[in-house]
């Protein structure tokens, strides 16, 4: 079975969009993965008035459709006398794109769900998916309908968005029909009919809604593709392979915001610590929330002065800013708008503050006053809340484009971006299933509209797409992230749930598949809710009651790394082993989550598990594992390499300065070993991938690392005996340059070579930042023998500001240390020439480069937003002299009376230098 399956896999790489083809009519014909053609065609049904009035469940009729001679060979044209339906192949793998356009012939509004539908057969054991739930496929009719939904927490926010398939998995294979997730759009729907005689087949639709002359284009897919591990993972991970844009973020790896943990309002609700939050590795915050007025995000001056309907103004948690209390009863207009402005531009950019607003939500006067053809009418869904978000208010529902609220909004954002120098917006709310029938859904301009029994709507996150795409082309120099909590076409997604509570099993892999190589960050209220996770916690000593807290965190830790994402200070605050591993974690992230983990693990026990994870893919792929048991396990692990992408990929245990493991593939896969240790994260990296193997189609690599921060060196020993061509491809590794050798010799990267019988593989990476090693920092005696700091900071004549910023950062850092008892408090003294110095310049035509000559670390910065990273890429290396990890946060009544009983205020729960291998063993 393992070698069909190899086979299949191999018959897929060499497939490409002719395994989908048109034939006559509306047909169509798919090739699947185990050689099986399999015949569809595509249809349009349309609204039928006939069978809503005579009430019967089924709304639509099936149109009779004519196929019109195309000139193109990947193109076909359908028609009716009202309509033109282009149907255009695309080359994609593993599946084929389809891009569907509806062109409007006639003078009246259509109504219509063109699809595609698929003749299967299906075998014993076989699985249909929709989008949600996996159902076995049996003799029944299965779907989905729509983009109703499940929700972790409130119908307002942590709902999930169905994935849009119709997809029969197992026996080795799957086939797919399906759309594009974050294409604008309200309805979809998935299905599977058994047929009276053998088959089913699988149905994917769409609704649109088409004016005179008008066209509205979708995009489908179709695809098959091996399935040797897992399930529906298999389907996503087609999806992440065929439109990998789709899932990533649109403002790029080098915004510096979304590439961080969370503070959950630490630097927001209250007055920030720099230092502080750089040793959390925080780069974003939530900004909750800087208005008055729910709906009124900017501020307008006659909207400025009402009486609210919950309560009378008070400071509260929703009126801070920075810690500062906006008291709405005695500020005015105009010193509101001036303190906020002041407030943003001393620290947005600093903590990355994100505009905080409730989109799908308005104070009810203005809703109802203002906005009327605004106001939301589904009443399967919630539709006032109160206290809402500025919590003395009653808030109604709204939707948020293509009507007088919309135009309002929008408005709103772009003076926002404008005058508060911003990085970027947070979006609470807003979620897919919410049906809106009133003005924006008889808006000709608004895309995405649907149609059912009650008429024409627009899904509600079909409008908060839409304004994230607006808030994208806002500012194209510098672009606004979007951070989301709940779907959406996002760049950063929030996850508001509770890790340890009962919904998140099932509910958090379906949504992490639609974040895609996104990242994301838990928002939480109660941290480890221990009242229910450790209920007896009031009869326990402290030391058993740290036994139970310490599972708990090495439980938040693994589940970090096996969804992409990083938690707020209520989960690490005291948890030292997930303080130690971010650096990892957001490496792991950088990359990129993914939904299909192809590696089979041997050595487990019947009833035991491993926490898992996979980022990245082909060379730059790191798989992580986490032992949740007493005892260290030996694992045997088979990595299935076309799972990754393709290629064979060279593995070794990813640490910080060095290591080294034994790689076999066999049949196309990776095999290597490792002794897993008790409830700590290990993770694999790719050193190297190669494209072809030697003639016998078997080879063994001894790989190797070595690593500091200004050089690292990846070696692969392989055992071929004799030569063969190969691509070979080094991971890539950011900030470094690679220079790739072949016993020696200096090789071009990305092109063939030869590789002679027991070839030495090396690739030599040199830092763009770093000149010198580790050491050469960590040593510098920044202390004085009397126990007060004596590096002095030189700037240049005449400092610029940013010049000015990292010399506070310096202090502020000795500042740090000194209120942790790590050296005596003092200022830094002023340079002068023979002293211990760190010279810093930014803009003045150095580059970026940190280097340490006898007494001077020199610090130089391109520009300002270079020389914030570049600090703390020098301050990391300065952690390793003066390490601390972040104790305990109190944040509720209960928690603090646990600090109070346990001492939890300074205690901090063991770990393991899991990364270092000089200090935790392993393979040497």
């Amino acid at each position: 079975m393992k070698k069909l399956l190899f086979l299949a896999a191999m018959y897929l790489i060499a497939a490409s969009a002719g395994s989908f083809r048109f034939t006559d009519g509306t047909g169509f014909e798919l090739d699947a993965v185990n050689k099986e053609t399999l015949k569809g065609n595509f249809f349009v049904r349309e609204r039928s008035e006939e069978k809503i009035k005579e009430g019967k469940g089924v709304i639509t009729r099936t149109l009779k459709l004519s196929e019109e001679k195309s000139n193109r060979a990947d193109q076909k044209i359908l028609v009716t006398k009202d309509f033109k339906l282009t149907l255009t192949l695309k080359d994609t793998f593993p599946m084929t794109t389809i891009t569907a356009t509806v062109k409007n012939l006639s003078d009246k509004q259509l109504l219509l769900e063109p699809g595609m539908r698929l003749s299967v057969k299906p075998l014993k054991g076989d699985q249909f998916w929709a989008g949600f739930d996996i159902l076995d496929a049996e003799d029944k009719e299965l779907g989905r309908q729509g983009y109703k939904g499940r929700y972790s927490k409130h119908i307002s926010g942590g709902v999930t968005q169905p994935f849009p398939t119709a997809s029969l998995i197992g026996n080795g294979r799957a086939i797919i029909l399906g759309g594009r997730l974050f294409e604008i759009s309200s309805w979809d729907s998935g299905k599977y009919v058994p047929r009276k005689k053998s088959g089913a087949s699988l149905y994917y639709s769409r609704r649109i809604v088409v004016e005179p002359g008008k066209e509205v284009t979708n995009t489908y897919f179709a695809g098959s593709v091996p399935v040797r591990f897992d399930v529906e993972q298999n389907v996503v991970e087609a999806y992440y392979e065929t439109i990998p844009s789709d899932f990533r973020p649109f403002v790029g790896k080098d915004n510096p915001y979304i590439r961080g943990a969370h503070c959950q309002y630490s630097t927001w609700a209250r007055k920030p610590n720099f230092e502080a939050e750089r040793r959390r590795f925080t780069t974003i915050d939530w900004a909750y929330t800087p208005y008055k007025r729910s709906g009124d995000s900017y501020g307008r001056k006659e909207l400025w002065d009402y009486k609210p309907l919950v309560c009378d103004f008070k400071v509260t948690f929703g009126q801070l800013m920075r810690g500062e209390g906006m008291d709405y009863k005695k500020l005015t207009w105009e010193q509101f708008h001036k303190r906020r402005k002041e407030i943003f531009h001393e620290s947005a950019r600093k903590y990355g503050y994100s505009f905080y607003t409730c989109i799908g939500w308005c104070e009810k006067q203005l809703a109802e006053t203002i906005y009327k053809d605004s106001l939301a009418e589904d009443k399967s869904v919630a539709l006032e809340l109160a206290p809402w978000s500025v919590h003395h208010d009653r808030e109604r529902r709204v939707f948020m484009y293509g009507n007088s609220y919309g135009k309002a909004f929008m408005e709103d954002l772009a003076k926002l971006s404008e005058e508060l120098d911003l990085p970027g917006f947070a979006f609470d709310c807003g979620a897919p299933g919410v049906n809106h029938y009133g003005a924006a859904a008889k808006n000709p301009e608004v895309d995405g509209r649907a149609w059912d029994e009650k008429g024409v709507f627009i899904d509600e996150l079909c409008g908060v797409n839409q304004i994230v795409d607006y808030v994208h082309k806002l500012r194209p120099s510098d672009p606004l992230y979007v951070w989301k909590n709940g779907g959406g076409n996002c760049d950063m997604q929030m996850i508001e749930t509770d890790l340890f509570g009962s919904v998140f099993p099932s509910w958090m892999p379906h949504m992490r598949y639609g974040i895609g190589q996104r990242p994301a960050v838990l928002h939480v209220r109660e941290g480890y809710m221990y009242q229910e996770t450790i209920p007896d916690w009031n009869s326990l000593t402290q030391d058993e009651f740290i036994q139970r807290w310490s599972k708990l965190g090495d439980h938040l830790t693994f589940s970090d790394f096996e969804y992409g994402m990083t938690n707020s200070y209520y989960g690490y605050g005291g948890n030292r082993l997930s303080q130690y591993a971010m650096p990892e974690l957001l490496e792991c992230i950088d990359l990129g989550w993914r939904a299909l983990v192809p590696v089979a693990t041997d050595g487990l026990g019947e009833d035991q598990m491993l926490y898992k994870a996979r980022y990245g893919r082909q060379a730059d792929t790191i798989l992580f594992f986490g032992n949740p048991y007493e005892k260290p396990i030996n694992i045997k692990f088979t990595v299935d390499n076309y799972g990754l992408g393709g290629k064979y990929q060279l593995f070794l245990p990813k640490m910080r300065d060095f290591a080294n493991m034994e790689n076999r593939i066999v049949n196309g896969d990776t095999v290597f070993s490792y002794a897993l240790p008790s409830r700590r994260p290990v993770l694999f990296e790719a050193a190297f991938g190669l494209d072809k193997l030697p003639a016998s189609g078997k080879l063994g690599a001894k790989v190797s690392s070595k690593k500091d921060i200004h050089k690292m060196t990846y070696t692969a020993e392989l055992d071929n005996d004799s030569s063969f061509t190969a691509v070979v491809t080094p991971r890539e590794v950011e900030n470094f340059t690679v220079e790739l050798k072949i016993n020696g010799n200096t090789v071009a990267a990305g092109t063939s070579v030869e590789l002679p019988a027991n070839a030495k593989i090396e690739a030599v990476y040199t830092s763009k930042l770093f000149g010198v090693p580790a050491m050469r920092i960590s040593t510098f005696p920044f202390i004085g023998a009397d126990g007060k700091p004596q590096v002095a900071v030189k700037l240049p004549d005449n400092p610029n500001a940013a010049e000015k910023e990292i010399a506070g950062h310096i202090q502020g850092y000795f500042d740090f240390t000194a209120a942790h008892k790590m050296n005596s408090k003092a200022a830094l003294p002023a340079w002068k020439e023979g002293m211990w110095t760190i010279e810093v310049t930014v803009g003045r035509g150095k580059g970026d480069r940190i280097e340490r000559k006898g007494r001077t670390i020199y610090l130089h910065s391109s520009t300002d937003r270079k020389a914030i990273l570049n600090y703390k890429a020098l301050a990391r290396v300065m952690d390793r002299r003066f390490e601390y990890f972040m104790p305990f946060v109190v944040h509720s009544n209960q928690t603090n009376i646990m600090a109070r009983k346990f001492d939890q205020k300074t205690l901090l729960l063991p770990y393991s230098r899991c990364f270092e291998s000089a200090f935790a063993g392993g393979q040497k």
